[in-house]
């Protein structure tokens, strides 16, 4: 099994790719093709619906990979929700069953785009490298008042520690992989 580098240090304003699924073998895999993007991305993984919510809530997601296993809705709820943030993150699709009308439906929604799994590396990597490179962060405004509700300090490398229980059972998302 991959290892990654854990690092649970982070701020509401650092950049994520939060993979969501109750798969744990997703989260491996897309956590190693994460690591290969330029200037990649703190990876956070999130088992269950409920805390991928507050992760969209608490941080900064740039990229979402949404399961369909949870259900058929939970990609277009995910959509939904996060398309009224300051910096909606680019949210990609994947599913057993992906399939040209999935496909059609996830792109004409405003997902990103859609991952079949099994994945393939390449493609993984290509699709998340473009959404990682397409989104675009809040305007510096949106930013301070973001910090000011949040009561944040003003340099996020000196914010206390994130708390990311892990497990099925988990509230918060689990940081995988942050690159140095």
């Amino acid at each position: 099994m991959p290892s990654f580098e854990n690092r649970p240090y982070c701020t509401p304003f650092t950049p994520c790719l939060l993979s969501v699924s109750p798969d744990e073998s997703d989260h491996l895999f897309l956590g190693e093709r994460a690591k290969l993007i330029d200037s990649g991305p703190v990876f956070l993984r999130a088992l269950t619906y409920p805390s991928a919510l507050a992760a969209v809530q608490d941080r900064s997601i740039a990229v979402i990979v949404c399961d369909t296993e949870f259900s058929p809705r939970t990609w277009k709820e995910t959509l939904e929700k996060t398309s009224i943030l300051p910096a909606p993150p680019n949210l990609i699709v994947s599913s057993r069953l992906a399939d040209e009308s999935l496909w059609a439906e996830a792109l004409n929604l405003g997902a990103y785009d859609v991952l079949a799994k099994p994945f393939d590396s390449e493609e993984v990597i290509r699709v998340l490298s473009g959404a990682w490179r397409r989104w675009k962060p809040p305007s510096e405004a949106v930013v301070s008042q973001m910090r000011a509700r949040a009561g944040a300090q003003p340099f996020p490398e000196l914010a206390p520690r994130c708390t990311m229980p892990s497990g099925p059972n988990a509230a918060e998302p689990t940081v995988l992989y942050r690159p140095r």
